[in-house]
């Protein structure tokens, strides 16, 4: 089963691929929570302090599975789902 999340992002900061088919988004998300380790994953997704936020943020729906979902939710507070899900769809 699939669940949806909907982190907002930065279009011009992700690759173009991600941005556009939402499928290529979701598998690359997935199998970065799924093989990535979690103390990795909470220092990507620390939270970025900016002077003045860059605009537009737009919401981008992801499904993750629950394998996937669950590593999420085991993530600290202090880590962005937004920022980390930027993070990896970036490179």
């Amino acid at each position: 089963m699939k669940s949806y999340i909907y982190p907002k992002l930065l279009r011009e900061e992700m690759q173009k691929r991600y941005a556009d088919d939402p499928d290529a988004r979701s598998e690359r998300v997935n199998q970065v929570l799924l093989e990535t380790d979690p103390d990795m994953l909470a220092r990507m997704g620390l939270r970025r302090a900016r002077q003045s936020p860059r605009v537009p943020y737009e919401p981008f729906g992801v499904a993750v599975t629950d394998d996937a979902l669950r590593v999420l939710r085991g993530l600290p507070s202090s880590a962005s789902r937004s920022a980390l899900i930027q993070q990896i769809l970036s490179c």
